[in-house]
């Protein structure tokens, strides 16, 4: 089985780690995986993934309205399929969608396309939405299998007519286990008091995000003499520092760090404050190491909540002092529960699921 794999980019976000966990598994399983990925923003910084991939870099292959660019980077992944002769195309993220069903109708070849969440709310304006709405129910209808990482992403894609009801699979992320040293270590790594309480907070700073929310938790963290970490850029950075100065929250800013994984084990908590996720894998990779989670009740967490059975995982009002209370609060998983995360999430049960719904697209 051949397929190629087609990421508009690989930046530090959850696809391409996904895809970096999925590699050496794919491999395991006999399928021959080419992955053709594009460019990462300027603000943002790149995922180096596996040596055991075959990465294409298609440098014309980017994020936005770009029409020369798209033709370009067609035209580069056409050539890529004469080369690669491949059985299945399997697109992640918007850009990636389209250009895949546009060239596996006019090459006749079965197309598979991941949503790993969506931008048709909270994103954009409404007019502007409806208008990316219009657009995915017409590629939906044109690729031959759809899976979703949640059923929460599912379910409001079918709200919005995108999907249909029974057209989609339910594939959960594939997140790849860590080697995670010693906590004392990792604090000194990282410069954190040995005896602090210490929290963290893992994201771009985008309105979807909502970072200026993590600034005012953080706020109320900081009165109670806990250590706030925050991890990332984006163009709300900047906003972010100033309102924490101007409020005289304390937080140490790392900056996008690609090993964010395993030193997520140094810390106490993790904070999300999220208008909504796919599904949140930094959450998973915190609750695999044992670290509480807590975020707003919104989709994507609600999925995790529902698959530790509420252990670890704590959903409160999108409310400052409420986050915060619950930082406080919070209690590791149970060693059954990080058992049972690392069973759904384990990259060969995820490739394994994916080889299958490649098998059925190529026999019909």
């Amino acid at each position: 089985m051949k397929v190629l794999r087609i990421l508009t980019r690989a930046n530090l976000g959850g696809p391409a780690r996904q895809l970096a966990a999925l590699a050496p598994a794919f491999e395991r399983l006999g399928v021959e995986e080419t992955i053709a990925v594009g460019q990462v923003d300027a603000a943002e910084t790149e995922l180096a993934l596996p040596s055991e991939a075959h990465v294409v870099e298609i440098k014309d292959l980017v994020r936005g309205v770009a029409p020369l660019r798209d033709r370009r980077a067609r035209r580069a992944l056409s050539r890529l399929i004469d080369e690669l002769q491949p059985d299945v195309l399997h697109s992640h993220t918007a850009k990636a969608g389209l250009l895949a069903v546009r060239l596996g109708r006019s090459r006749g070849i079965p197309v598979v396309h991941s949503y790993h969440g969506h931008v048709l709310r909270d994103y954009f304006r409404p007019a502007l939405a409806r208008g990316l709405v219009h657009i995915e129910r017409r590629l939906a209808r044109a690729r031959t299998a759809l899976t979703c990482v949640s059923a929460s992403c599912g379910r409001e894609l079918e709200e919005l007519s995108v999907l249909r009801p029974g057209s989609w699979t339910l594939v959960e992320p594939a997140v790849r286990p860590q080697e995670l040293p010693g906590r004392s270590l990792l604090r000194a790594e990282l410069g954190v008091d040995p005896a602090a309480r210490a929290v963290a907070w893992c994201g771009r700073f985008e309105a979807v995000k909502d970072p200026l929310l993590f600034v005012q938790v953080a706020r109320e963290l900081t009165r109670h003499g806990v250590l706030v970490h925050a991890f990332g850029s984006g163009r709300l950075l900047e906003a972010s520092r100033a309102l924490a100065e101007r409020i005289e929250a304390r937080i140490v800013w790392h900056g996008p760090d690609a090993d964010f994984p395993r030193r997520v084990a140094a810390f106490d908590a993790v904070l999300s404050t999220s208008l909504r996720e796919g599904y949140p894998v930094a959450a998973i990779e915190a609750l695999l190491a044992a670290v509480p989670v807590i975020a707003p009740r919104v989709p994507g967490f609600v999925d995790l909540a529902a698959n530790a059975l509420d252990d670890g995982v704590h959903l409160e009002p999108r409310e400052a002092a409420a986050l915060a209370t619950a930082v406080l609060a919070a209690r590791p998983p149970s060693s059954a529960t990080c058992q049972s995360l690392r069973a759904l999430h384990d990259p060969g049960r995820i490739a394994a699921l994916y080889a299958e719904i490649y098998a059925r697209v190529v026999a019909t």
